[in-house]
């Protein structure tokens, strides 16, 4: 099975998240890691795509919302897993943003998840430290019944 794993990490912490599901489905599947920047929009030799941001202005990424807006109109038959990092607020939001925008272009989101990570602009010591080691079992375990959920 082929999964992709796309992010978008300004300050480390999604990467650290998406580098920790890699880890968990690599003796599973054939993974690829890219950032969303470097993402091409065809994604259909994938039968699971996870989609991970940093919650910014109470929402993805910029870089994750150009991504989804680029997509096909049509994606029925692709699979996302979404995930996202955050310190305060909005982690909720931003996965209800993307499950709705993947739903609209005939997506289907198996499964979504959010994991702490510090706040690295203005509060620097606020989450400090985080996704932590525990943080990061956390994203695994997600990930690993996410992709058994899909084997179903």
């Amino acid at each position: 099975m082929k999964v992709m794993i796309l992010y978008y990490s300004e300050t480390g912490n999604t990467e650290k998240v998406a580098r920790a599901v890699a880890e968990a489905l690599e003796p599973k599947a054939e993974v690829s890691l890219r950032r969303v920047e470097e993402a091409s929009e065809d994604l259909g030799e994938y039968e699971l795509i996870f989609l991970g941001t940093p919650v910014h202005a109470l929402g993805p990424a910029k870089p994750v919302r150009e991504f989804l807006e680029r997509l096909s109109a049509n994606l029925e038959g692709l699979c996302f897993a979404l995930f996202c990092t955050y310190s305060m607020a909005g982690a909720g939001r931003t996965l209800d943003f993307m499950e709705k925008k993947l739903a609209n272009k005939g997506a289907k989101v198996l499964g979504k998840f959010a994991v702490f990570g510090a706040f690295k602009t203005f509060f620097k010591h606020f989450k400090k430290g985080r996704p932590d080691e525990k943080d990061l079992a956390y994203a695994k375990e997600k990930a690993e019944e996410i992709f058994s959920a899909l084997q179903r």
